[in-house]
């Protein structure tokens, strides 16, 4: 996380001088993998975030000299929870730094292991297999989402259903979370409204995957916004949504086409490969075009590296965003450093394995431990009992939760509440697997909330729950609730629900 410190006041934004304020922040456009000279994997993006925390202390000190910085960078804190799980063992202490940024959504290259190897394997299959087994395991599942990738042409060089199910697959199978297409690398730009195009996207859509375009021109963008029209025409559903980000920005920052398209709620753009006069561009526009008197311009812009093709150059974007020039407050700086990013990922790992588990939950009162402990204690609890963490999760921002949190009472607060975790495992030699919600609620209880595999609430859903108690999965939760002393009774009481 970043913390900064206000320079001056800004009453517009509700800022005060010497206010400090946490930015928990989401790379939503990064690859992994192998690809020619191009080299990436959690090792090595770990180390570039730790070096784009040096450029951007370096250029900050500039920027506060000419007097143009508005919040100057501190620090930067890990989470802790994610930090805790990198100190569990030895060996993967060393990856524990690089938190500038603390999530990056991972995909493949167009990398060396993504040609068909026969004539009935999906060209992205091992390149897909290798991202699961990066970003659904401990400890690089506290830290990666797994996007998974296909190549559209396989309809037509294998069977038309093939993209389709490697999708699924990556779903259902690996838990990778979301889709990467690239029509310019995969060479089909003239067939992005084609029929092929329709399955993948109604697929990943029932998958609940949102989907990363590579989208290098206005014109790539509005064949895409085309495709979803045509979809909703086909299935005479004008609200089908399904998430879609433009990467790049479409590389039109300044086009009035680009913001028509954002008006559709299905879309969404990010911010990788943009830099110098693009990145005020960007958010100028999207401010006047998109309506500054609410957040929405906000809520459709997510950060991204596009690393390894791009390295130190995001750095400058983050400074725009705290700088004296940016158009908006603290709200619309989280919304773009990660807000965004974890409302539209929405669920944690899912995958084919199905366990059948009433919702329970058990209440602890400890007026000296927090939810953060608690969830680190189960985590290290299942991790010896052959668990392995398939990812974690926090709650996305929802309406009032922006100001309704606790942590914004004890100081200014980014939005996202690192006080309620959503953490799902997976057993090694079974099929097991299970959902842990873990929340801080009032008079000093922390509940833990188990739940089988499937069907699970969005993550949005939760939030929403969380602020009322007049919600179905709640009431749940409560008829099968059940004290417990400590914490050590808490992990018994969890062993006797697991068994």
């Amino acid at each position: 996380m970043l913390r900064v410190r206000a320079l001056d006041d800004d009453p517009d934004n509700g800022v005060k001088k010497d206010d400090v304020y946490q930015f928990y922040i989401v790379d939503a456009h990064h690859h992994m993998g192998k690809e020619g000279s191009h080299r990436n994997s959690p090792t090595s993006a770990y180390e570039f975030y730790t070096l784009l925390w040096f450029e951007l202390k370096k250029l900050a000190k500039e920027l506060k000299d000419s007097d143009r910085l508005l919040f100057e960078p501190i620090r930067i804190i890990p989470p802790p929870l994610q930090k805790s799980i990198f100190q569990l063992r030895r060996n993967w202490n060393r990856w524990n730094h690089g938190w500038l940024v603390d999530r990056t959504i991972a995909f493949p290259y167009t990398d060396d292991y993504s040609g068909r190897t026969n004539d009935d394997t999906a060209s992205f299959k091992i390149s897909n297999d290798k991202i699961a087994g990066w970003t659904t395991r401990a400890p690089h599942s506290s830290r990666l989402i797994g996007f998974c990738r296909v190549d559209p042409n396989d309809a037509l060089a294998i069977e038309p259903q093939t993209p389709v199910e490697e999708i699924r697959r990556s779903a259902t199978e690996l838990g990778l979370r979301g889709l990467k297409l690239h029509p310019l690398a995969q060479l089909f730009l003239d067939s992005i409204e084609s029929d092929q195009m329709k399955r993948i996207v109604q697929e990943a859509y029932k998958l609940g995957m949102p989907i990363i375009v590579d989208s290098r021109n206005i014109r790539t963008a509005i064949r895409i916004r085309n495709l979803i029209e045509s979809i909703r025409e086909d299935i005479n559903n004008a609200s089908f949504s399904p998430s879609i980000i433009l990467a790049h920005s479409a590389m039109s920052p300044g086009k009035s086409e680009l913001y028509e398209i954002l008006h559709d709620s299905s879309f969404s753009i990010d911010t990788s490969s943009l830099h110098d006069r693009d990145i005020p561009l960007l958010f100028e526009s999207a401010h006047d075009q998109m309506g500054a008197g609410n957040n929405i311009w906000s809520e459709k812009i997510l950060f991204g590296t596009d690393y390894s093709f791009l390295s130190v150059q995001a750095a400058e974007l983050i400074l725009h965003l705290l700088s004296r020039d940016f158009l908006g407050g603290p709200r619309d700086i989280q919304n773009v450093l990660g807000g965004n990013a974890l409302r539209i990922i929405n669920r944690p790992v899912l995958t084919y394995r199905k366990t059948n588990l009433a919702p329970q939950q058990i209440i602890c009162k400890d007026d000296n431990q927090q939810s953060t402990f608690v969830a680190m204690s189960v985590t290290k609890h299942l991790l010896k009992r052959g668990w392995d963490l398939t990812s974690i999760d926090y709650l996305p921002p929802s309406g009032q939760k922006y100001l309704t949190s606790k942590q914004s009472q004890r100081r200014k607060y980014s939005g996202i509440d690192l006080e309620e975790q959503v953490l799902s495992f997976r057993h090694e030699d079974s099929d097991r697997e299970l959902i842990f919600w873990v929340t801080q609620q009032q008079n000093d209880y922390i509940s833990l909330n188990i739940h089988g595999s499937g069907p699970f609430p969005s993550l949005m859903t939760l939030a929403e729950s969380s602020m009322s108690s007049d919600n179905p999965l709640l009431r749940a939760f409560h008829d099968n609730s059940q004290p417990a002393e400590n914490i050590a009774v808490m992990l018994s009481k969890l062993d006797d629900i697991m068994e």
